[in-house]
């Protein structure tokens, strides 16, 4: 038996050598890309270069660029050099690209004998050239300025910082990734890098998922102020949405935007004068028109921004921020602009929670709850459920007494 078991396992052994010499060599595909570079002149082009390994031959080689704010990927078809390298420039002028965007680029290669090999993808930042910046970091945060002392750049780290502990505080939440901060000396610089020329009356630009914000302040005396309003702003978006993640995009605008205005150092003083007039003029928006992206038009979006700044300031005071947080993950749950407040502790409809802002309002009352608005119908059936066994009750104990 022993003999016949060995038997056996000599023959395993013997044909499982046999298939390893059988089996060929797997062949280790090579690198596709060798290696690539990516040039910009902002507003003006961007340059692609790229060498593919030799040993893959080729014929053709398309670049693929996915723009932001673009909906469809930009394709082109790259150049060959006499060095053997391949090259494709695309003309930036008329395209709103915001400076120190993350452009997502990959190549695909053409096969002599059909077909093709996609190369993995690479990140280009699209820097805003025209300046020669000054780095200064002070974790989480990397400011980049061009104009101005260090004096004003550690000012503008001192109000980056003093933001974040107020933001943290109210969302629970503490995330050190890092966030790229640009400094710009002059509005008409920033609009120029924001992409976003039209819009006057804004001040900063964040992108919240590659934690990058561009805000325009001077340096000077009112650098102070301006940095200490400017920054908490656009630092709230960026923690927003690492807290909330892709649900980010399901945050209505008053609460983002609302939300970004109250963790200000010092709020707008001219928020509460724009609500009082238009109050008075009866030109405040309804709740539900505060729930997509506000109008550019300058008066409306100013107003918009008070408006959802007042509502948002109401919810903190009257429910605390265990209210306000409640909120927002409840809309980055996915919950519609007008049920999201339904939740504890506000419980009421985003219509009743505005009427319940407005009251406080007019009345020039310290914000409290107040009462949800009667549902008459409802109080009609609960009363007549009431009484009317009592009436029966009633009616029996008359017929009893007259007996």
């Amino acid at each position: 038996m022993a003999e016949v078991r060995r038997t056996r396992n000599q023959n395993l052994l013997f044909f499982s050598l046999l298939i390893l010499i059988a089996r060929p060599a797997r062949l280790q595909t090579p690198v596709l890309i060798e290696s690539w570079e990516g040039r910009s002149v902002f507003a003006e082009s961007l340059t692609v270069s790229v060498r593919i390994n030799p040993e893959v031959a080729h014929n053709a080689v398309t670049v693929v660029l996915d723009l932001p704010g673009n909906p469809s990927a930009l394709v082109g078809v790259a150049v060959q050099l006499e060095d053997g390298s391949w090259t494709y420039t695309v003309d930036l002028r008329g395209r709103s690209l915001p400076a120190f965007a993350q452009i997502t680029l990959s190549f695909v290669v053409a096969l002599p004998a059909g077909g093709t090999l996609e190369s993995e993808s690479f990140d280009f930042l699209y820097a805003d050239t025209r300046f020669a910046w000054h780095t200064r970091e002070r974790d989480p945060f990397r400011l980049h300025w061009y104009e101005g002392d260090e004096a004003f750049a550690q000012a503008a780290l001192d109000s980056a910082a003093a933001g974040l502990e107020r933001i943290e505080a109210v969302l629970e939440v503490q995330n050190r990734e890092p966030v790229d901060i640009y400094l710009y000396s002059s509005l008409t610089d920033y609009q120029i890098a924001s992409g976003l020329p039209g819009q006057t009356w804004a001040g900063g630009h964040t992108d919240p998922a590659a934690g990058t914000i561009l805000v325009s302040v001077p340096p000077g005396e009112e650098s102070s102020l301006d940095g200490e309003r400017k920054l908490p702003h656009e630092i709230a978006h960026v923690m927003l949405y690492r807290l909330t993640g892709s649900g980010y995009a399901n945050l209505p605008a008053w609460l983002n935007e609302g939300f970004a205005s109250t963790m200000e150092t010092y709020p707008n003083p001219d928020y509460l004068a724009a609500v009082s007039a238009a109050y008075e003029s009866g030109r405040l928006f309804e709740t539900a028109d505060l729930c997509v992206p506000f109008s550019a038009e300058p008066d409306q979006v100013f107003l918009a921004y008070a408006q959802s700044t007042a509502m948002t300031r109401y919810i903190e005071q009257v429910y605390g921020t265990a209210g306000l947080l409640a909120a927002i993950r409840s809309y980055a749950a996915g919950a519609a602009c007008e049920i999201g407040t339904e939740i504890e502790p506000i419980r009421l409809s985003l219509a009743a929670l505005g009427q319940n802002w407005l009251v406080s309002f007019e009345t020039d009352s310290p914000p409290r709850p107040v009462a949800q608005v009667i549902d008459l119908p409802a109080l009609a059936l609960l009363l007549a459920s009431l009484l009317g066994p009592a009436l029966v009750l009633l009616g029996g104990l008359s017929r009893r007494g007259s007996s």
